[in-house]
């Protein structure tokens, strides 16, 4: 079982918070939340949980976030 939990930390999540990505973009909260307002990142919802796949970040920072800050 150990086993699974390492190979599982070796693998980049798939679907990460809103929290998530502003630490790994260094922006606030509110901006993530801006960016998903505005439709520019696509995100699912179940309930009161908001998650975004990770493809769906990447292709955001293709596209570029300088006008979206």
């Amino acid at each position: 079982m150990s086993n699974e939990n390492k190979e599982e930390s070796n693998h980049p999540k798939e679907w990460l918070r809103i929290s998530d990505i502003a630490k790994s973009l260094s922006v606030s909260t509110s901006t993530v939340r801006n960016w998903i307002s505005a439709g520019d990142l696509s995100v699912k919802r179940f309930g009161r949980l908001v998650i975004i796949h990770r493809s769906e970040l990447e292709k955001f920072l293709e596209r570029g976030t300088d006008s979206k800050q």
